[in-house]
């Protein structure tokens, strides 16, 4: 019997010494070993001034949980002197309640920096708390660097006024990852994710620099913070971009969210992918879009600037989007030249288009049709006499037709030498014959209602130009 019972009362012995139960201050240098781990946090524990608490690689540090949702009763590690916690890849350091409940479970690590308070962590999980990891005064000028670090199942997962720059961390389900920075800091991650979140991040005070960042099944990738992103993924979230930002944006994909961007303005969005979401790209002043692919979202482009002479769209394909491919939910006029809707067929473009025709407290947007390649323009329509140039932002060398929907004219230029113009009903029928012999000739089409198909004699029928006399 001897026999069978020591190796249970050996193995029982071995594991109570692996358990280390803490709390209270600690006045000397202290390290707590993995030999030691895990170790259980019974009470709140203080590391003081000039003193530093290490934590080796492996080690779990697990605080008692509480269940009744009142801060005051949560566990917390102040730290007014150093904390020193550096896993490993493969030797991580885990900070989690002893339940692994809720998001509530323990209060956090707080740094009290107004005491001089300062850590190091990398290759940490940090997880089940109400205020993560936070420092309690402005650190603005101090920089703080998170290696492969995971914030799990947090109620605020990071709360300080500091330079933070994450490289492959990971904030997973929790309400807030990186809280708001109310006086100052910054904010950069490089091959980051952010998962499942009420909100990746929220009103970073300086810039934020995002590299190759993925956003994914979040209420809010993140909102309102202004700066730099480029080859980031925004995926499954209700809002990829939420509540507005001055973003300078390349090279992103926007798939499958409520929302892609919105209320961007003073912003810079260049080859970007915006697919299969609901609403894509909400734009207001100030902004650029450069060489964007807007395709097969409920609503492509919508516009809500106050100053249409501040908006730029140069080389953008905006096609295919279920409901509207362009809407103007402003009272102010603007054209919108240089975006091909991949169509040639006028009342498709219109259709998708949601302006004064539509609703006459909105403003009337100018448009041109694109060949199929989405290269030459191949009418303008006007509607709307803005007062300057209303033909392609880019330079043609073959004759453009510009239909003005309110005088039923067509307006041609770079025509050189004879040509002839004829014009066909939809039943095949040509219904007008002009010869054309110089540029910028203005034809008055006495055309009923309909839609109308014009061509330079000569050229293949793929070149025709459609346009709609409402």
């Amino acid at each position: 019997m001897k026999y069978v019972i020591l190796p249970v009362l050996l193995g029982f012995a071995f594991w109570a010494k692996a358990q280390t139960n803490v709390s209270g201050g600690i006045f000397t240098n202290t390290t707590w070993t993995l030999a030691n781990s895990p170790y259980i946090v019974t009470g709140n524990i203080v590391i003081f001034p000039g003193k530093t608490l290490t934590i080796e690689p492996g080690v779990d540090v697990q605080f008692v949980s509480d269940s009744t949702g009142i801060t005051t009763n949560m566990i917390y590690l102040e730290v007014r002197g150093t904390l020193v916690a550096n896993g490993t890849s493969s030797a991580k350091i885990r900070f989690r309640s002893t339940t692994n409940a809720s998001r509530n479970d323990w209060y956090g690590l707080n740094v009290k920096s107004s005491q001089g308070g300062t850590f190091q962590v990398s290759n940490i999980d940090l997880k089940n708390s109400m205020y993560g990891l936070m420092a309690d005064s402005n650190l603005g000028n101090s920089t703080f660097v998170f290696d492969n670090c995971v914030f799990e199942r947090n109620v605020y997962a990071v709360q300080m006024n500091a330079q933070l720059v994450y490289n492959n961390c990971k904030f997973i389900d929790n309400s807030i990852g990186q809280a708001v920075q109310y006086v100052s800091g910054s904010m950069t991650a490089t091959n980051c994710e952010f998962l499942n979140n009420f909100c990746g991040f929220t009103m970073v005070n300086g810039p934020i620099n995002l590299t190759n960042c993925l956003f994914e099944g979040n209420e809010n990738g993140f909102i309102a913070s202004n700066g730099s992103l480029s080859n980031c993924t925004f995926r499954n979230n209700i809002h990829g971009i939420g509540q507005g930002g001055s973003v300078n944006m390349s090279n992103c994909t926007f798939e499958n969210n409520g929302i892609g961007a919105q209320s961007l303005s003073f912003s810079t969005i260049s080859n970007c992918v915006f697919l299969e979401n609901g609403k894509a790209l909400e734009i207001g002043d100030n902004c650029s879009l450069t060489g964007n692919d807007i395709s097969n979202n409920q609503s492509g482009v919508t516009v809500v600037a106050s100053s249409m002479q501040t908006l730029s769209f140069q080389g953008n394909t905006v096609c295919g989007n279920l409901v509207y491919n362009l809407e103007n939910q402003t009272d102010k006029n603007f054209q919108v030249n240089d975006i091909c809707f991949c169509t040639t067929d006028s009342t498709e473009i219109e259709n998708k288009i949601f302006d004064g025709y539509d609703d006459i407290t909105k403003g009337l947007v100018n448009y041109s049709i694109y060949d199929d390649s989405c290269d030459q323009v191949l009418v303008s329509v006007i509607k709307v006499d803005l007062g300057g140039s209303t033909a392609s932002l880019t330079e043609a060398t073959f004759p453009i037709l510009v239909f003005d929907m309110e005088s039923k004219q067509l307006m041609l230029t770079n025509v050189s030498g004879e040509l002839s113009l004829s014009v066909y009903n939809t039943m095949g029928q040509r219904v007008k014959q002009i010869a054309v012999n110089e540029s910028n000739q203005v034809i008055t089409l006495d055309l009923p209602a309909g839609m109308f198909l014009a061509t330079f004699d000569g050229q293949p029928s793929s070149e025709s130009y459609k346009f709609l006399i409402p």
